[in-house]
């Protein structure tokens, strides 16, 4: 009997070292999505090290088969390795294996380790949060230092980036992700220190949501906008609350209204917006104006699909094939305009086909159909922040935006399907505190 409790005890350490561990790479991959494109390259190859190293082989593949989100984002990382069969194209696809490695190596590590307890999730939730308002502020100060030239840009389809050079579609995305992040962080019942943490997640809170409408960062304002007409309708949903409901609708509408009219990077972006569209309604001279060329990009995919809608043209392939469609129709185009899809929906269809988009529309809707996602806001607002951004962006073709899908994703969903009992901690340690 001694020695039954010893190994119980043993094992209980092992399981909790290994969140421990886990937390810690989180926190550093987070940092690392911020700051450093070196140290994200790094964090999600020492996460799978460190699940490789902590959890028995058998333990962690029968984790693995049993965690349904972690083997979605897997799937990914399974179709374009299907693509090998049918591209051309082998020094892109050798580029490919190791951009999507995200899909392989996060997934399988937080499909193989313990999750992390309520208080760890907490902390790299506030850590992001912390950061995104940081440099938020530094981007806000130097619109102000640079106005001029800055709306000059804006005037002109041109978009600032962040202070520390983050594309303006990545980093209004992850300004939208936080301000839900910090509505989520507000209302836990969660601490890391004292009650007045709180006061600075408010702080945050306003500053990120202030920052994002003086930016006029367009995807960021829209996915959060997006976002925030679903939680209210959610919430007439469930409360019944018909009068609070309407008054949270109009205070959505009359927010971006009111920045309109105090906002001049609000207004010219606005501008630019209508004026970019209409360039290509009417057949104008669209480049060097983003939108138009979206849409010129998006009319030419749509050729592309009709003509390989079941496999694909593989991922690998997608840009030569474009190319050739451009060579046959180029919206007046010059070379460096003629852009790629900008639409993650239609990059699977085309990279993929059919099976590639269904893989991708449903690894979205699983955690709705699967948690109770009423009770589970901040993950919908994040699959509903990312849905949205999608429409506008590849977010998979770059770095960040691959990183920024998958590791969330895990956070919110593999970490709560892990199908082992979690570890047994006091009351102090996971930080409840009374309303």
């Amino acid at each position: 009997m001694p020695n039954i409790l010893a190994n119980l005890k043993n094992n209980r350490f092992s399981e909790a070292r290994a969140q421990n561990g886990l937390f810690l790479l989180s926190c550093l991959f987070v940092v690392g999505l911020l700051l450093s494109r070196a140290l994200l390259s790094i964090a999600p190859i020492a996460m799978l090290v460190w699940a490789l190293w902590q959890m028995p082989v058998q333990q962690s593949l029968k984790r693995l088969k049993q965690n349904t989100p972690a083997l979605f984002l897997l799937g990914f990382y399974g179709l374009f390795l299907l693509s090998t069969l049918y591209t051309d194209n082998w020094a892109q696809w050798r580029y490919y294996i190791t951009q999507y490695l995200p899909f392989l190596v996060i997934s399988c590590a937080w499909g193989m380790l313990p999750g992390l307890r309520n208080k760890q999730r907490y902390a790299v939730l506030f850590l992001f949060v912390f950061l995104v308002m940081l440099l938020s502020v530094g981007t806000v100060i130097h619109y102000f230092l640079h106005r001029e030239q800055i709306n000059a840009m804006i005037s002109h389809s041109q978009n600032p980036t962040s202070i520390n050079g983050i594309s303006h579609i990545y980093f209004g995305v992850l300004m939208a992700l936080a301000v839900f992040f910090t509505l989520h962080l507000y209302q836990s019942p969660v601490l890391l220190w004292r009650k007045t943490e709180k006061k600075i997640l408010a702080v945050c809170l306003v500053l990120i949501f202030v920052s994002l409408h003086i930016m006029a960062f367009r995807t960021g304002l829209l996915a959060m906008y997006v976002a925030m007409l679903v939680q209210v309708f959610i919430f007439i949903r469930n409360h019944k609350q018909y009068v609070l409901g309407s008054a949270l609708l109009a205070t959505i509408i009359l927010i971006p209204v009111g920045a309109y009219f105090t906002l001049e990077s609000v207004r010219l972006r606005v501008a630019n917006t209508q004026s970019d569209v209409e360039r290509y309604l009417h057949n104008q001279d669209i480049n060097y104006y983003s939108i138009s060329q979206r849409l010129a990009a998006w009319e030419t995919a749509l050729t592309l699909v009709r003509r390989n809608w079941l496999l694909g043209v593989a991922p690998a392939d997608v840009k030569v094939e474009l190319d050739r469609q451009y060579a046959v129709k180029d919206f007046g185009l010059k070379k460096e305009n003629q852009i790629g899809l900008h639409n993650q929906y239609l990059n699977f269809l085309v990279s993929m086909g059919v099976g590639g988009l269904i893989l991708l529309l449903y690894t979205f809707l699983y955690p709705v159909i699967k948690f109770n996602w009423q009770q589970n806001q901040e993950s919908i607002a994040f699959l509903i922040i990312i849905a949205t951004a999608m429409l506008v962006e590849s977010f998979f073709q770059r770095q960040l935006g691959l990183n920024t899908f998958v590791f969330f994703y895990c956070l919110f969903f593999t970490n709560k399907e892990s199908k082992n009992q979690p570890v047994r901690v006091s009351r102090e340690d996971v930080g409840y505190y009374p309303h």
